[in-house]
């Protein structure tokens, strides 16, 4: 591919990464470094870094600055540039600034016609020690770039690898595969079309894990001087000259009309005074501690032996009915009846009562029923 650098827009006091596989030419990795040098001025060093160190985790010389380089360029000098995994994609991606740019190189194959694909033919294979796959197609790779991060993805110049290349590309690319597989895999390289393509692709204007809060649609909350004043409340209103056509020549009644003299007059003094028979002594309440609820219960009972009294000097045959006092219930329930007393109720076997009566047998209720 020829003059792999049109297009790449470098400024001054930018910093620079370049990316190479070791078996790219020694003299041509440095006129790029040169020609980048110019570009950006001595001020900023140009880093290099080797394709294999970006695939060796345990390398010490594999790790890269975080947020440092403003331009990647990756592979662009190779004729068969290797596969970007996702793991030398995330690096790339830590290694750039907030809105940097990447620019790679990458073999890609033209999209299968029917079901024998290159990942079919390779199903079976080994997985290779030294990180090549099988070829993907475009829309793999760029949906590669979108799941680690990258945004702006896009292919900015394609070139069908010829013989030469290819056979280059081929012996990197299945140097770890059998040779049944290697042979399978090059009949569907040799019957479909191998391009190689630069991809451009950009790191968001954010650094990785930045958060920020969400909004969620508040409201703006208004200045003191933006304050409008409280509306008045709607008043209904009814108008007499208000009419809904129905009702023509009917007229309203006046209010005023409703009432009679004497509603209109206004009370004195004697009738809103108290009247002179009304009592205006005050009754004990529910919880009187004071001792006037036992005053009027004393009263009562006096009330009541004197009106008993009265009756049994009427009708002697009349069988009086002594009040009793109330008794003493923790339940409450003495005076319902057998039904709803205790087990231990010393009222079990009487009849129900009122509170205050006292139960008495009289009449025949003490005789026996034998004569003896």
């Amino acid at each position: 591919m020829s003059n792999p650098f049109v297009n790449i827009d470098l400024q001054p006091g930018q910093r620079v990464l370049l990316v190479e596989s070791t078996a790219v030419n020694e003299d041509m990795i440095r006129e790029v470094q040169r020609w980048v040098q110019t570009k950006v001025g001595s001020e900023q060093p140009v880093d290099y870094r080797t394709f294999e160190s970006l695939t060796e985790a345990a390398a010490g010389d594999s790790a890269l600055p975080p947020a440092t380089y403003d331009w990647e360029l990756v592979q662009l000098c190779d004729h068969a540039p290797r596969r970007h995994s996702s793991e030398i994609l995330a690096k790339l991606l830590l290694a750039l600034k907030p809105g940097g740019r990447l620019r790679l190189a990458q073999v890609i194959v033209s999209p299968a016609t029917n079901s024998s694909s290159i990942a079919m033919s390779v199903e079976a294979a080994q997985q290779p020690a030294n990180g090549f796959v099988p070829t993907p197609t475009e829309d793999v790779v760029l949906s590669d770039l979108i799941l680690s991060g990258y945004t702006d993805n896009a292919v900015v110049r394609s070139q069908q690898l010829d013989a030469n290349s290819l056979r280059m590309y081929a012996a990197q690319a299945l140097a770890d595969y059998t040779m049944e597989d290697k042979a399978l895999i090059l009949q569907t390289l040799i019957t479909r079309s191998v391009h190689v393509v630069q991809l451009s692709a950009q790191k968001p204007n954010y650094e990785v894990g930045a958060a920020s809060a969400l909004q969620f649609g508040k409201k703006r909350t208004k200045k003191p001087t933006e304050t409008a004043a409280p509306a008045a409340k709607p008043v209904w209103t009814v108008s007499l000259d208000d009419d809904d056509g129905d009702d023509e020549g009917e007229e309203a009644i006046d209010d005023d009309d409703l009432l009679a003299e004497e509603d209109r007059a206004k009370p004195d003094a004697a009738a809103l005074a108290r009247p002179d028979d009304c009592a205006t002594k005050r009754r004990a309440c529910k919880n009187c501690s004071c001792g006037r609820a036992e005053e009027e219960e004393a009263q009562d009972l006096a009330k009541q032996l004197a009106e008993a009294e009265v009756a049994v000097k009427a009708d002697p045959t009349v069988q009086p009915v002594v009040p009793a006092p109330m008794p003493k219930s923790s339940c409450g329930n003495c005076t319902l009846g057998d039904a709803f007393r205790c087990s231990t109720c010393p009222y079990l076997g009487f009849p129900a009562f009122k509170p205050g009566e006292q139960i008495q047998l009289g009449g025949n209720m003490l005789k026996d029923d034998i004569d003896v």
